[in-house]
């Protein structure tokens, strides 16, 4: 079993600090923190090694495919929000119009018939016994006269 042997590391307060913030967000050790941003830096290194030659500063690099990478998202958020509101669309949509035509004239057709029933019910009147209409205050005026 080979042994790690030991390296003191000395470095600004400032970064020392920055990368205890990292370690304790990432919940790992400061030297595992340590670790891990050599080795993002040297598969970095590799990944741009493997890119095309670019006039460009290997900073200016990884700034403008950060960027892009943050673009990306903010494109998925969209298109996440768009997918949601055509299916809300669709959703809304599902019956034609002539399947909502037909619901109304259904339920139109319901409403008719109720209101046959209803007027079929209705007992009739005195006045619309007698072969002539007599209005009330017709008869009420016989009445005084006499």
């Amino acid at each position: 079993m080979s042994r790690i042997a030991p390296y003191p590391l000395r470095m600004p307060p400032e970064l020392r600090e920055a990368l205890e913030e990292r370690a304790t967000k990432s919940k790992r050790s400061l030297q595992q923190e340590v670790i891990y941003h050599i080795d993002m830096s040297l598969q970095l290194e590799k990944l741009l090694a493997s890119a095309p030659p670019s006039s460009d500063d290997t900073y200016k690099r990884i700034a403008k495919a950060l960027r892009l990478e943050n673009e990306v998202k903010k494109k998925d958020k969209k298109i996440e929000e768009l997918k949601m509101q055509v299916s809300l669309l669709a959703e809304s949509t599902k019956n034609s119009d002539t399947d909502k035509f037909r619901d109304i004239d259904t339920q139109v057709k319901v409403a008719q018939e109720a209101l046959e029933k209803i007027i079929k019910n209705i007992p009739p009147r005195y006045e619309e016994l007698d072969e002539k209409p007599i209005l009330a205050r017709s008869i009420f005026l016989n009445k005084k006269g006499k």
